[in-house]
């Protein structure tokens, strides 16, 4: 178990005899046994997790009870992500996006049986999140401040990750302005099409954001 924690009897055959030293070395630092520790942790992550759960789940059924929902089976692509990642979530912003989809999810007047939410929430912080939030009410961001406003930039990585997932999209220069220059060069007018570096959600995203909300 001790090898779990720090591998050094593998580096032992790599380095030599310097790895045992530090093997020692670290016994002396160790005032639990490794293996002893070891399960300390596993059962200290395990007790989180499972209250994690559990604390989810009261509140999915709290708000089914506030809705007077009565809960349909679902899906295990759709309970399984749930159960992992609300395992793993202490942020309360996300855990009540949780709450929400899997409120709508259980629904039966909902009809909400597209699997992929659970996967795209997993992914995000609770700041794309809010910026999602945003966007749905028709708030451009972008990566880059610009003469005008210095609000609603976000960082690259942000960016990035919404765009992998296909919520948000970045707008497109209108190329009308090279109408007269390429009215009978219909392809040299989509080459002139450039992004404009602002950027906004998506119809999926749309959809995604609304899925995680409460009527």
């Amino acid at each position: 178990m001790a090898n779990e924690l720090i591998n050094i009897d593998t580096g032992a055959a790599l380095i030599g005899g310097a790895a045992y030293v530090a093997k020692d070395f670290f016994k002396v630092l160790m005032k639990t046994p490794a293996e002893e520790l070891a399960g300390m942790i596993g059962d200290k992550l395990r007790e989180r997790r499972a209250f994690l759960q559990i604390k989810s789940l009261n509140r999915l059924k709290e708000k089914c009870a506030k809705k007077v929902i009565d809960p349909k089976e679902i899906n295990m692509k759709v309970l399984y992500p749930y159960l992992e990642s609300i395992s793993l979530e202490e942020d309360e912003t996300l855990q009540e996006a949780w709450a929400n989809l899997m409120a709508n999810y259980v629904d039966p007047n909902k009809n909400l049986h597209i699997g992929v939410y659970p996967s795209v929430l997993k992914e995000l912080s609770t700041i794309e999140l809010t910026i999602l939030q945003d966007m749905v009410k028709g708030q451009l961001y972008s990566t880059k401040a610009d003469a005008t406003t210095t609000s609603n930039i976000f960082a690259a990585d942000v960016c990035s990750n919404l765009e992998r997932l296909g919520i948000i999209k970045e707008q497109l220069l209108d190329p009308s302005f090279n109408k007269r220059r390429f009215d009978t060069h219909l392809l040299d007018i989509q080459k002139e099409i450039k992004g404009s570096g602002w950027y906004e959600i998506t119809n999926f995203g749309k959809q995604f954001v609304n899925a995680c909300k409460e009527d």
